[in-house]
């Protein structure tokens, strides 16, 4: 059976259950409260030392970041191919995974952060520490704020991008 941590609003965790729902693949799904910060809860941190969603589990292996996870899911289990029937189609399927991943949910990830408040439970900020060095230098930015500008241009990449 394959265990999928994921956290609710999160479109990363939900494009990964959308895959399992196109295949009609049954998972057993644990929700993670990021709000909470339940992602730098010691034990999952033993999963993801990252600190992110979705993670999948399979057969004794753990699998990480969501475009990745949903390419494995297509070509592993049977059912409707989603990625393309060909190499032209996928193709075009990990382009725009890739513009997803560079151009989209990073300025949505600081759009975001900010129209939440933006702020740290004190309660998780050692989870920060326990981080690897990219993505505690990331959230330590986030926690510190950002600035009118950068969100701006988050936002204004945000509607660029959603006019291709």
């Amino acid at each position: 059976m394959m265990r999928l941590h994921y956290a609710p609003g999160s479109a990363h965790s939900a494009a990964v259950r959308i895959v399992l729902a196109e295949k009609g693949m049954a998972c057993d799904a644990r929700a993670l409260d990021l709000a909470r910060f339940e992602q730098l809860d010691p034990a999952f941190l033993a999963l993801n030392p990252e600190g992110m969603v979705p993670v999948l589990e399979q057969d004794g292996r753990v699998l990480v970041e969501s475009f990745p996870i949903m390419l494995f899911l297509d070509e592993a289990h049977p059912g409707p191919s989603l990625a393309g029937a060909d190499s032209r189609e996928r193709y075009r399927v990990h382009k725009w995974g890739k513009y997803v991943e560079t151009h989209i949910a990073p300025n949505l990830a600081i759009v975001r952060w900010r129209a939440l408040g933006g702020q740290v439970p004190e309660a998780a900020r050692a989870g920060l520490d326990r981080l690897p060095r990219p993505r505690r230098d990331l959230w330590r930015r986030a926690e510190r704020g950002f600035d009118a500008d950068t969100v701006a241009a988050a936002a204004a990449a945000l509607d660029k991008a959603g006019e291709r």
